[in-house]
């Protein structure tokens, strides 16, 4: 019995260290333990950046979301939380009233803010439009302090914002994304000249606008910013005057899917240069061919547009891609009339030969699917179509589609590691 307890008993370097001094009786294979650290063993930088990451942004915010609910865990993440003013710098400012936005803006001193603010309709309660106003004067009040910005204005707060709009008063502001559907016409042109003045350093533009002509939205800043989106129905002729003037700008989103009445387009005597454009991409109800043949785009490297109505068979498509100048690494097209003659033209195209996403969705197609048959000879083909690949799909009415796509390029394979680490 005692041979047989003494094989059961505890190792003693389980539970204390080995003496360094004593010689090793038999080799060991028990490695000593490791104490555990948990989460209350870490640092609080360490704790702060993985609460940071618990902050999902354009998020509803609520008491039950980060980092409100981070607070009542325990005495520590509270302490924590509170003194991490990166966790308070993104406010969504209708879902809390005054007091809590103001508590929330003092924790996050002297960091920048993300903003996002909605709609004061006249039709709210008035206790609920008077705390909404409240809020948005808070939020106002720190402009200076502003780096990104979403907003829903209507004229009441158009007003308030026009009176707090001052030379270089956002001048850390670089994103701001303006829903001007409640917006009276005659404020725009005023809004967009203060915000010229005020947002010296703004990059990222989005205007969301019912409808316009030529001066309702002259006056923004698009001739200096580097990423525009124009979301509103416009016409080919005022799509042209924007996109002319948006000479600095490295990426142009033009969604316009409604309808509009075409009028005749003037004669293009002369392009205008877009030296600087890197990513195109349309939605559009008008033929993009005419309108991009105003545009001399020498640095274009990503194209994307898609038609929401059918207009008549395009075969001028292919011709202008070989004719241009510029050479793609992404091309998209959605285009319901585009018929294989086209969509095949288009995949040969000088433009095309070193392009590495490519996806070319069209409705004009035989019943018969022959894919290989149906494209050019090998030799004629770039480089991308050995990864390519001709399927049957569907657009989003449920319509029958043929599409072109690229396979993504295999990884790289990994290189093999010299003899010396073994």
């Amino acid at each position: 019995m005692s041979g047989r307890q003494e094989n059961h008993q505890i190792p003693p370097w389980t539970t204390d260290p080995p003496d360094p001094e004593s010689p090793p009786d038999t080799p060991s294979t028990v490695t000593p333990s490791r104490p555990r650290t948990g989460i209350t063993d870490l640092a609080d930088e360490i704790l702060t950046i993985i609460f940071e990451y618990c902050i999902e942004p354009k998020t509803e915010q609520s008491y039950y979301t980060p980092p409100l609910v981070l607070l009542p865990v325990c005495r520590r993440w509270f302490n924590v939380a509170i003194s991490s003013t990166t966790l308070w710098t993104s406010i969504l400012s209708g879902w809390a009233g005054p007091s809590r936005v103001a508590q929330w803006l003092q924790r996050s001193q002297p960091r920048l803010l993300t903003i996002q603010s909605g709609l004061i309709s006249p039709l709210d309660e008035e206790v609920y439009r008077a705390r909404k106003k409240d809020v948005f004067g808070l939020v106002l009040g720190e402009i200076h302090r502003w780096e990104k910005a979403t907003m829903m204005l209507g004229e009441l707060q158009t007003t308030e914002f026009l009176r707090r709009l001052q030379p270089e008063s956002a001048f850390p502001l670089r994103t701001l994304e303006l829903n001007l559907h409640h917006c009276p016409e005659n404020m725009i042109p005023r809004l967009g000249q203060a915000l010229d003045e005020a947002c010296p350093n703004l990059d990222d533009l989005q205007l969301q606008v019912s409808c316009c002509d030529y001066t309702v939205l002259a006056n923004f800043p698009i001739h200096r910013v580097q990423t525009i989106t124009f979301d509103c129905r416009l016409t080919t002729e005022i799509a042209i005057y924007l996109m002319s003037r948006c000479t600095g700008a490295s990426t142009i989103v033009i969604n316009s899917p409604r309808y509009m009445a075409e009028e005749e387009l003037r004669p293009c005597l002369e392009k205008t240069p877009l030296p600087t454009l890197n990513t195109l991409r349309l939605v559009t109800s008008f033929d993009p061919v005419p309108f991009l043949k105003f545009f001399d785009l020498p640095e274009l490297q990503s194209l994307e547009y898609e038609l929401t109505r059918a207009l008549e068979p395009r075969d001028k498509v292919a011709t202008y891609f070989a004719e241009a100048e510029f050479k793609l690494t992404r091309l998209h097209i959605l285009d319901i009339l585009m018929d294989d003659h086209s969509a095949f033209a288009i995949v040969c195209t000088p433009p095309l030969q070193q392009a590495q996403n490519v996806d070319i969705m069209y409705g004009n197609f035989k019943r018969v699917l022959n894919a290989i048959g149906n494209f050019p000879s090998k030799d004629e083909c770039p480089p991308w179509f050995h990864r390519a690949r001709v399927e049957v799909a569907r657009f989003n009415n449920g319509a029958k589609a043929r599409q072109i796509t690229t396979y993504p390029p295999p990884p790289p394979l990994p290189r093999e590691l010299p003899a010396a680490i073994f």
